[in-house]
């Protein structure tokens, strides 16, 4: 039975997306092959890294979402706009040798090359529909090349991840009653326009969300328009939709959710949705909508679609009529928020600004266009980077690390950032011994994450000590205790007993630390109750799948044997581990992979004592409490106040010991391409995703 609340559940609303990523992320070597996007609620996946290094085989992981329905192949559009180049300056021809003198004739001024950004894409678009990106094909390539040319009412900043206005003019109105339901508007700005000269309008939002409910449309659109949280919209006037819900919106259906949907064309897509409902049967109505292959369609980013070759190139080209042209934001440190496009509109918000800003960011868009050139392995990718045939590699795992001495010299610059996700030991507390939170914080303490990061796995991991990671800049909380960071090797055997003691712990022989010769193991560990600790099992993949893992596994069971507690390392199959972890619940500890979002939802998913993704059983009345209240919160802000004063239940109690995360690694050309910024969450290929991102910012050097 799920936890209930106005008649809907938790775990069906939080738990079915966030689990089934994270199963695919524990049964993932590389971390599973989803890829969060500035849409919770839309979980785009990716091919997996195809490198010219052998890579291990996995066992089929299991299918998160609907089986996908056929969508035909998208053929080259004509273009809507005067095509761009495929290379940024073409070499002139050498003219050949007068025969004769000529007349002098005037001078002639050569033609400006155009501006253009090349991207190399590790796998092809499957479709240019974009009903069909959310529905049965979210294929991150999709993304990249799509999604970023549709307007969304709200979006995630740059830099800090807060929830901001992006075609919405402000803050909704407050959430009233009405007639059993709960309602609250949205003013647009006014005057912004499609690729085609046409005005944007309430209209379009109210089409593109009554169209995905009456077609009950599938993948992510489901979650947008979630019938257990969504009625309808109207449009009061042009520029105001007003949303009716059936129970009070949380965060995770509205500002995580239906506020960031993508918003349609009416008048390109209604005739087209008209003929889908003539199709017959509800499915051969989605087949007919996701089928359609759009050309010319009206969009409203700072790009517009010109053509494709399949397999080869996407081509995008600037839309003149790019409403967000000249508008600038600027993001601090202390959160706060201020964008502007002078005469037209101004929002701040989360504080006053305080010092320089971390991030000034200016939207032109400063580029003619973008080629994306399609690649299958990340190995050619880099060979083209190295010959100035491509400026950056769009990789949603990032380049794999074995590759990075290709990436040397010649104008390639890389840098790493955090991946949203995390490796961790998941606890059982039904098991003996496990059940105490000083046995597991003696665990902490134990296990150097910074010596397994730096050491073991050299440099390819980064030590994490705090499950929401700490460039998740508007949900993190600073101020966590971390257990176990910069001690010695005899300090953390000092701590350790300390804490097993004070829970009533004993030994036939204590362990201790000796100058002289290291650590003297202890022998004969003793629950509270006198009974021998039984063995643990720790369970982690074979090295053949999952090296990271296997490798700081053996580590960790050494240093908890040195300690007198019984630990059995166990590699095996990934799926039999995740089976063992989800399903029958029969393990005591489990090394896992957690993908996460940007909105972290899983803090009521995998900790709250009811959630899906509650596999070892944590239960705490008073971190429930507080879990339902954030996740229900219809406030951004206390909900940031509630999130951080969960994650402080978490690192005391410790149901779940994050360990280590892999940074994504990106390379581009430092002589061509110039960044506002560097430092994000899962690397800069993610800005590649929504609208007013890095396409709209992003500049070339002169």
């Amino acid at each position: 039975m799920g936890i209930r609340r106005k008649g809907f559940s938790i775990a069906a609303i939080a738990g079915t997306v966030v689990l089934a990523l994270m199963l695919a992320a524990c049964s993932g070597g590389g971390g599973g092959d989803a890829a969060p996007t500035n849409t919770p609620a839309i979980q785009p996946t990716s091919p997996p890294a195809a490198t010219s290094v052998p890579q291990p085989t996995a066992a089929p992981e299991p299918t998160v979402g609907p089986t996908p329905v056929p969508v035909p192949e998208a053929t080259t559009a004509p273009p809507a706009q005067p095509t761009v180049a495929l290379t940024r300056a073409p070499a002139p021809a050498t003219p050949a040798p007068p025969t004769a003198p000529t007349a002098p004739t005037a001078p002639t001024t050569p033609a400006t090359p155009p501006k253009l950004l090349r991207v190399g894409l590790l796998s092809d678009i499957s479709t240019t529909n974009p009903w069909a990106v959310l529905g049965p094909d979210p294929l991150v390539s999709n993304f990249y090349a799509l999604t970023n040319r549709y307007a969304t009412l709200y979006t995630l900043s740059d830099f800090n991840l807060s929830w901001v206005p992006s075609l919405a003019d402000g803050n909704p109105t407050a959430l009233a009653e009405e007639d059993g339901l709960f309602t609250m508007k949205v003013n647009l700005k006014q005057g912004a326009l499609w690729s085609d000269g046409e005005e944007i309008t309430a209209e379009d939002v109210v089409f593109t969300l009554t169209s995905a409910q009456e077609l009950q449309l599938s993948g992510g659109w489901a979650a947008i328009v979630d019938p257990n949280v969504f009625d309808h919209a109207e449009a009061t006037n042009t520029h105001t939709v007003k949303f009716f819900f059936k129970t009070p919106p949380g965060l995770g259906s509205w500002q995580f959710g239906l506020s960031q949907s993508l918003v349609l064309a009416q008048h390109f897509w209604q005739p087209i949705v008209d003929q889908a409902r003539q199709a017959g049967t509800q499915e051969a109505q989605q087949v007919a909508l996701f089928g359609h292959v759009p050309e010319n369609e009206p969009t409203a980013g700072e790009m517009m679609f010109s053509r494709r070759q399949a397999g080869e190139f996407i081509e995008l080209v600037k839309n003149p009529n790019y409403y967000w042209a000249g508008s600038t934001v600027e993001e601090y440190a202390n959160g706060a928020y201020v964008e502007e496009k002078p005469g037209v509109f101004e929002f701040s918000a989360y504080g006053d600004p305080e010092g320089t800003p971390a991030v000034t960011l200016t939207r032109g868009p400063h580029v003619d266009g973008v080629l994306f050139k399609i690649y299958e392995q990340q190995l050619p990718a880099i060979i083209d980077l190295r010959s100035d045939i491509i400026d950056f590699i769009l990789s949603p795992q990032g380049i794999d690390p074995s590759l990075r001495k290709h990436l040397t010299g010649r104008e390639i610059e890389t840098i790493e950032n955090a991946a949203n996700q995390v490796r961790a030991l998941v606890f059982n507390l039904n098991k003996p011994g496990l059940e105490s939170r000083e046995f597991r914080q003696a665990v902490a303490t134990l296990v150097d994450r910074d010596f397994i990061a730096n050491i073991v796995l050299q440099k390819i991991a980064a030590a994490s000590y705090t499950f929401v990671p700490e460039e998740n800049r508007f949900w993190w909380n600073p101020d966590v205790p971390l257990i176990g960071r910069d001690l010695t090797r005899e300090q953390r055997i000092t701590d350790a007993v300390t804490l097993l003691k004070a829970a009533g712990f004993t030994w036939d022989q204590e362990p201790k630390f000796d100058q002289a010769v290291g650590v003297v193991p202890g022998q004969g560990i003793r629950l509270p109750s006198g009974e021998l600790l039984p063995e643990i099992t720790l369970m982690a993949p074979v090295a053949s799948f999952d090296p990271l893992r296997a490798s700081a596994a053996s580590w960790i069971g050494r240093w908890l044997n040195e300690a007198g507690i019984p630990v059995s390392v166990q590699l095996g199959d990934s799926n039999e581990i995740v089976s063992k972890v989800f399903s029958q619940r029969d393990f005591e500890m489990a090394f896992l992979v957690f993908n996460l979002a940007e909105y972290p939802s899983y803090l009521l998913s995998i900790f709250h004592s009811q959630g899906p993704g509650n596999a070892g059983s944590y239960s705490n009345p008073d971190y429930d409490a507080k879990a339902e209240q954030f996740f229900f919160d219809t406030n951004v802000n206390t909900a940031q106040a509630n999130a951080r004063e969960l994650q402080m239940f978490i690192a005391e109690d410790l149901p779940v010991l994050p360990l280590f995360n892999v940074p994504v690694l990106e390379a581009y050309r430092d002589d061509v391409i110039q960044w506002a910024f560097t430092n994000s969450l899962n690397g800069l290929q993610g800005y590649f995703q929504g609208i007013n991102g890095a396409l709209s910012y992003t500049r070339l050097k002169e």
